[in-house]
This record gives C-alpha cells, sequence and structure tokens, in this order.
C-alpha cells in the first residue's frame, strides 16, 4: 500500500512539473516578445493563427508572443494526456475513457479551428 501512496505522490509531481514548466516557458517566451516588440517601437497587436507562426513575414516579437501564448494553451492538454498514460498505468479505465474523450474533443477543435 506504501509503494502506491508512494507512486501516487510521484505521479502528482510529473502533472505538475509539466503544468509549471508550461507556465514558466511561456511566459518567457510572451516577455521575450514583449522586449523585442518594445525594443524595435512596435506596440501594436496583431492576431497570430497557430499556423502562421512558421510564416517567415511575421516580425520575431510576434512569433516569440504566438509560441508563448500555444505553449500555455497546450499545456492543459499535455496535463491531460500525462494522467491519461497514469491513468492507464494504474488500470482505471473510466477514467481512461473519459480522458481519451477529451483528448479526441481537442484535437477535433484545432483541426477544424485552423480552417474556419
Amino acid at each position: 500500500m506504501a509503494g502506491s501512496t508512494q507512486a501516487a505522490a510521484s505521479d502528482r509531481k510529473l502533472v505538475q512539473f509539466f503544468l509549471r514548466s508550461g507556465l514558466v516557458i511561456s511566459m518567457i517566451l510572451m516577455m521575450m516578445g514583449l522586449v523585442v516588440n518594445m525594443s524595435t517601437g512596435y506596440n501594436e497587436a496583431v492576431p497570430v493563427a497557430m499556423f502562421e507562426l512558421f510564416d517567415e513575414s511575421l516580425m520575431l516579437g510576434d512569433r516569440l508572443l504566438g509560441f508563448g501564448v500555444l505553449i500555455l494553451s497546450l499545456t492543459p492538454a499535455i496535463r491531460v494526456i500525462t494522467l491519461t498514460i497514469l491513468w492507464t498505468r494504474e488500470k482505471d479505465w473510466k477514467f481512461v475513457g473519459i480522458s481519451i474523450v477529451v483528448i479526441t474533443a481537442l484535437i477535433i477543435s484545432v483541426a477544424l479551428g485552423g480552417h474556419a
């Protein structure tokens, strides 16, 4: 019983690590983008679609801001994927099924949102 408690605590720490890392990385990227834009005198907010982040015509500051927002929005999805793996290891099929439905909904929304 103590082993499963330690494993659960370790699993929670892994999920916390992904959430904190995603937040820190996204904040660093967004701050860098803001600094780049401010240092070049560029102070307009430009909407950037996810698939435009790799367009070479996009300014560096806007690209950094966009990647920061993308990572911030992917962080909860990574959490769901991590929990799905952990629940699969624990053979908690009810939560595995629910998380697969959530992941499927996320994939469909990204696919449809990118083409609308």
